[in-house]
């Protein structure tokens, strides 16, 4: 039987394409200046995922929330 893997998350939860349509992203396929990830296998989830051999249901993650509301 394959784990279920649901991800809710802030900014370095979120890849452009792996979120609902509409959510801001922080990670992406063109990259960004301050990090080198530019595939999602190179996300945290994404590995942990893979290591486990689970199916990702949702990742429901925002870039630009904060995980507790308490600010930076």
């Amino acid at each position: 039987m394959k784990n279920n893997t649901l991800v809710f998350g802030d900014s370095y939860s979120t890849f452009k394409g792996y979120i609902p349509e509409g959510y801001a992203f922080y990670y992406s396929e063109n990259g960004r200046p301050e990090t080198d990830v530019t595939a999602v296998s190179e996300t945290w989830w994404h590995q942990v995922i893979s290591e486990t051999g689970s199916t990702l249901l949702l990742n429901d993650s925002w870039s630009g929330s904060t995980i507790c509301y308490t600010g930076y």
